[in-house]
């Protein structure tokens, strides 16, 4: 049985038929039918500031219990649907259901909302997003993918000088780098840091303050490790 919904109304609509899936043998004897339904819809992945906007067109199958209870569509019936198979019209030879499950506009509407319920728990999608340059992976991204373009935006904003000194370096393994965030009375809240950077000359800062559990921080296997430090420049506003 499929069902369809006119969104362009806001409003929905089924289209309700009945088929009867065919066996593999069709022997009499070693099949009997069983009430089940199956239904057609698109599941839409959309985020404005992510500039996400993702289609599936999906088919799902359940049995279908009697009774009002729920639908559980985390058990499919079919793990897929030959088409082939959907007959207008029973096998002969082949048991017949006892009783025929109501469907009924109202149970339709159970039957749907059963199946939102389902999409809700089981439906994630991973976005990777980099808040500093405002970047997102792109729908179905790697990690690794999305690491990369972040590189190449922050590598933009690195003086010449230093991009060639250090990341040559830091790509080939040679050296390795940590970001130092933590303070003892601030981890992940950036607007609770106190760190300074006061500036010298030029580019050059003077940074005080105090910074503990970075990862990576002091080790052996590397000949020179690159300290990425968190701090704010005297004057600025808080952040967040």
């Amino acid at each position: 049985m499929g069902i369809e919904r006119d969104t362009a109304n806001a409003t929905w609509a089924p289209h309700i038929a009945e088929h009867w899936y065919s066996s593999e043998s069709g022997e009499a004897g070693e099949y009997a039918y069983r009430p089940s339904v199956l239904i057609d819809y698109r599941v839409n992945f959309r985020s404005l500031k992510a500039g996400l906007n993702h289609s599936e067109e999906r088919t799902d199958t359940a049995w279908l219990p009697s009774g009002p209870l729920v639908v559980d569509w985390d058990v499919p019936a079919l793990e897929s649907v030959e088409a082939s198979r959907l007959g207008s019209a029973p096998e002969p030879g082949i048991e017949m259901p006892a009783d025929r499950p109501d469907l009924g506009p109202e149970r339709w509407n159970e039957v749907e909302t059963d199946l939102l319920e389902s999409l809700v728990r089981r439906e994630r999608i991973v976005v990777f997003y980099n808040p500093l340059f405002e970047l997102f992976s792109d729908y179905g991204g790697t990690l690794d993918d999305f690491l990369d373009r972040a590189a190449e935006v922050a590598l933009q904003e690195i003086e010449p000088e230093l991009k060639q000194l250090i990341v040559p370096k830091l790509y080939n393994g040679e050296w390795t780098g940590t970001m130092c965030l933590t303070e003892p009375q601030a981890g992940t809240a950036v607007g609770d840091l106190t760190t300074k950077a006061t500036p010298i000359s030029g580019d050059r800062y003077a940074i005080k303050g105090n910074k503990i559990f970075i990862s990576a921080g002091d080790h052996q296997l590397a000949k020179n490790i690159v300290h990425l430090v968190l701090a704010r420049v005297e004057g600025d506003p808080q952040g967040t």
